[in-house]
């Protein structure tokens, strides 16, 4: 699920909404001022979609249901493992701890992620770029845990001062929580924000909460992502947007 190049749709680099009143931070910019832009991660900061499906596969092998899962895990992207989790239980009548077997596929995760470092490369230009005109946040559906691992390996830790994963609320995306959350945690309000998303689960949340949502077709199609205000395909469409 790596970034797709390609030239933006016409018309679409404003996306399905209008680009508002306010001035740009910068007359290069194409959005408003806005002062935090709001990651997600799995699918936005890295291309980690199939490497929980291989976690998973990993931990599916251990409990003896290597090929009689019966999980599909498109129908999971940007939905906490939590959730996922469940179903795959309550599918099997299994009774193991949730928490115990969340840990176990985690580390899975991290082994994964280490060894294959699938960080999305034109960030390590462009995360630096943006942070010296914005603040900058993460607010995911994976655990604060993951997200410290997956910054940590991307290099990118000290450009994300304000985090929040899924263990940090009770309501997962499409809920909004965890965004409202994390501009809380920005002393901002949701209209001061923009949020960059990779699935509609996410654009939803974010939505919700009232953010400006870029979607980014890392994994979607445009299509998949219409809700989003403004549609990205690649990361240059992102700076155009933003610087």
């Amino acid at each position: 699920m790596g970034t797709r190049a390609g030239r933006m749709e016409a018309g679409k680099i404003g996306g399905k909404g209008k680009v508002g009143s306010k001035p740009a931070a910068n007359p290069s910019s194409i959005l408003p001022f806005f002062h935090a832009i709001i990651f997600d991660m799995d699918g936005v900061l890295i291309d980690s979609e199939p490497l929980h499906a291989q976690a998973w596969e990993a931990l599916f092998a251990d409990l003896g249901h290597a090929h009689d899962h019966g999980m599909t895990y498109r129908d999971y992207i940007g939905i906490a493992d939590a959730v996922f989790l469940r179903d795959f239980l309550a599918k099997h009548h299994r009774a193991e701890s949730p928490t115990e077997l969340l840990s176990r596929k985690l580390q899975h995760l991290y082994r994964l992620i280490r060894q294959h470092r699938p960080i999305y490369q034109e960030l390590h230009e462009l995360v630096p770029a943006l942070a010296q005109r914005y603040r900058l946040a993460v607010a995911s559906s994976s655990n604060q845990e993951v997200i410290d691992v997956v910054l940590d390996v991307a290099g990118l830790t000290q450009y994300f001062p304000v985090t929040v994963g899924g263990d940090a609320v009770r309501k997962h995306k499409p809920d909004p929580e965890v965004y409202l959350t994390t501009t809380r945690k920005l002393s901002l309000t949701p209209h001061q924000c923009c949020a960059i998303e990779d699935s509609p689960t996410g654009i939803q949340a974010a939505k919700t909460a009232g953010l400006t949502v870029i979607g980014i077709t890392t994994g979607q199609t445009p299509a998949q992502l219409r809700q989003a205000d403004h549609i990205a395909r690649n990361y240059a469409d992102v700076r155009r947007l933003l610087l």
